[in-house]
């Protein structure tokens, strides 16, 4: 594993955290909002999922595509946001019997995470710009 791969996956779960924490942020009134907690409360549950994810997902996606020799970014990309749906999708399947624009309210601010963790990946990590480069 090279300093680039290591790299990503720091910033990748530091991503995370960030959109994470700015999402439960921008979700509280300012009333909700207490002074005696610390801002990394709100950090730390996005940084542990997307480092989870990078581990368990990002990297070996990685190496899957790099074996097969398909090293493009957009690859890594699409592979990576498809990896994440699934996994939003099948964490909020209890809440399958909410109507679809509910459902969809729950699901869309949860993508956002993954999202920035498996774009910041994609570009730190590296790889050809697309397949042809």
């Amino acid at each position: 594993m090279n300093g680039r791969i290591v790299a990503a996956s720091i910033l990748a779960a530091l991503a995370c955290g960030i959109v994470a924490g700015v999402l439960m942020l921008l979700g509280l009134d300012r009333s909700e909002v207490s002074q005696e907690v610390h801002l990394l409360v709100y950090f730390l549950p996005g940084l542990t999922y997307g480092a989870l994810f990078v581990v368990f997902a990002l990297m070996p996606l990685l190496f899957i595509l790099r074996r097969r020799q398909i090293a493009s970014r957009t690859a890594l990309m699409l592979g990576g946001v498809g990896l994440w749906v699934l996994l939003v999708v099948l964490v909020t399947a209890s809440a399958w019997n909410l109507p679809l624009g509910a459902w969809l309210n729950l699901v869309l601010p949860l993508l956002l995470p993954g999202v920035a963790s498996v774009l910041v990946f994609a570009f730190v990590a590296g790889g050809r710009a697309n397949a042809a480069g």
